[in-house]
C-alpha cells in the first residue's frame, strides 16, 4: 500500500497494523473517505467513512448509527473482519454486508 511518499511495509505485517493504517493514519489512501449518511454530524467519528474496532466481536450488536461506515476489526493476526450497513435498520441482517479478508 502506498500513498504519495508513504508506504506500508509488508514485512511482519498483521491485521491490526493494516487496520490502523487504513482507518487512523493521515497517510491512508482512504483518509478522506466520508460517510455519506452522516456528512453533517457534529460528532467527528460519525463522519468518517472507515472506522476501526480494536478487537473482533462475534455477534456484535448493530446500531443504526453504523449506517454508511465501513468497520474494520482484527479477527486474528492475519484476518480482517469488514462490515457495513447500507440500509436501516442495521439490526436486520439483509441490510448489511460482512466478510473476512486474509493477509498472506
Amino acid at each position: 500500500m502506498q500513498n504519495q511518499n508513504y508506504s506500508l511495509s509488508c514485512n511482519n505485517i498483521g491485521s491490526a497494523s493494516v487496520i490502523n493504517y487504513l482507518a487512523a493514519s493521515s497517510n491512508s489512501p482512504f483518509g478522506d473517505l466520508k460517510n455519506i449518511y452522516n456528512l453533517n454530524s457534529n460528532q467527528q467519528y460519525l463522519t468518517k467513512g472507515i472506522r476501526e474496532h480494536s478487537t473482533w466481536v462475534q455477534n456484535l450488536n448493530w446500531q443504526d448509527s453504523d449506517i454508511g461506515a465501513i468497520w474494520l476489526a482484527p479477527k486474528s493476526n492475519n484476518e480482517i473482519h469488514i462490515r457495513t450497513c447500507f440500509k436501516l435498520p442495521c439490526s436486520t441482517s439483509s441490510n448489511r454486508l460482512e466478510t473476512l479478508v486474509y493477509i498472506e
